[in-house]
């Protein structure tokens, strides 16, 4: 009984006790395992989150879908025209490659939704989260792209001649 009434005012007490100015704990030691997940944001870059696995990319549940790797970002302000323009090129295929996996999956859940081989809840949910992935890489493509041809028209030009 006299513990429950005396253990807040000993909690309280502690509170205001002064303490030696200066004095602080010291900062934590550095562990030597490498963080799960890393930083990603740079300056002045754009940001891209942490990648999908490389399972999302591939055939699933026999389906015959596979999605296209997504080009290589390049940088646009430091790449002659003919560069900027294989990427341009190298990205609308990657566009299209990207549409027609989407149409793939639809279709295939499609071809599932009724009849013996329904697809189970998990599946389903697996099948979105591959469109999902595959909507975000296009947006992150294309954003990529528009960035690099921005970076050209800003700094690339060449106009020695």
């Amino acid at each position: 009984m006299w513990i429950k009434a005396i253990l807040p005012f000993g909690v309280l007490a502690l509170a205001f006790v002064p303490r030696a100015a200066g004095t602080s704990a010291p900062p934590p030691a550095p562990t030597a395992a490498a963080p799960f997940f890393t930083t990603i944001c740079r300056d002045g870059e754009l940001p891209v989150s942490r990648p999908d696995p490389a399972w999302v990319a591939t055939s699933f549940s026999d389906d015959g879908c596979r999605l296209a790797p997504v080009p290589a970002a390049i940088n646009g302000a430091a790449v002659p025209r003919e560069k900027i323009v294989a990427a341009m090129a190298e990205s609308k295929r990657y566009e299209a490659a990207a549409a027609a996996f989407g149409q793939c999956v639809s279709a295939f859940v499609a071809a599932h939704a009724q009849g013996q081989k329904r697809l189970t809840a998990a599946q389903a949910i697996i099948e979105n989260h591959r469109l999902l992935a595959a909507q975000k890489s296009r947006e992150a493509a294309a954003s990529q792209m528009r960035a690099a041809i921005e970076a050209f028209n800003e700094y690339g030009i060449d106009c020695s001649g």
